[in-house]
């Protein structure tokens, strides 16, 4: 979670492959086109929830993903509504004709 108008930088992940050494991978925002994780930028000028997809794939062709969700939150409290102090209206009753 950042806040907003803070600036969001990712860590980055760590790939592992039995075979394979120093695999690189590419990340995706909200379902974006890939990208280099040096390209990642996240609006924090908003709040909302972000999702960030990471993917690699060895020299096999295998290929894994993991994901990371940011929130961006608003710090600023939602103010609650105060109650009425004023006393509710209480209706006339209703007089009889003859």
């Amino acid at each position: 979670t950042v806040e907003v108008g803070s600036t969001y930088t990712d860590l980055g992940a760590v790939v592992a492959d039995n075979v394979d050494n120093n695999l690189g991978y590419t990340v995706s925002l909200n379902g974006g086109a890939e990208i280099t994780i040096d390209q990642l930028v996240i609006d924090t000028s908003v709040a909302g929830t972000h999702t960030i997809e990471f993917k690699a794939t060895d020299q096999a062709g295998n290929t894994g993903t993991a994901t990371r969700q940011v929130i961006v939150k608003d710090p600023t409290p939602t103010p609650t509504p105060e109650a009425s102090s004023e006393p509710e209206p209480t209706p006339e009753p209703e007089s009889a004709s003859s």
